[in-house]
């Protein structure tokens, strides 16, 4: 099933690249009391800015997949493209990323 996707194995393992920075967001969320407790929210105010740069990784990673094929259609690439544009476009126009980290910034 995975070579349908990934033709090449290598191309998987380049497409889990961009989820470090989703796992570096996670920990930051799972660590918000002890974050608010060691006074370095500060750190909440890279959010936005790692969302964006693993969204892009991920469009990067997609596009070397697809010149790499010589951007024959493929739908999961298409599709990955497509959400991530989304996202990005989520993470430059939306209220809730603009205010996170302000929000954050502060303990209830």
């Amino acid at each position: 099933m995975m070579s349908l996707f990934f033709p090449n194995k290598w191309d998987f393992y380049w497409s889990l690249l961009p989820a470090v920075p989703a796992m570096l967001i996670l920990a930051l969320f799972s660590q918000r009391s002890k974050i608010w407790l060691s006074k370095k929210q500060r750190l909440f105010s890279i959010i936005p800015a790692v969302f964006a740069i693993a969204l892009l990784a991920d469009i990067a990673v997609q596009m070397s997949i697809l010149w790499r094929i010589d951007f024959q259609f493929s739908l999961a690439h298409g599709l990955a493209i497509l959400l991530a544009t989304v996202g990005l476009v989520y993470a430059s126009k939306s209220k809730h990323m603009r205010d996170l980290p302000v929000d954050w910034s502060r303990p209830d």
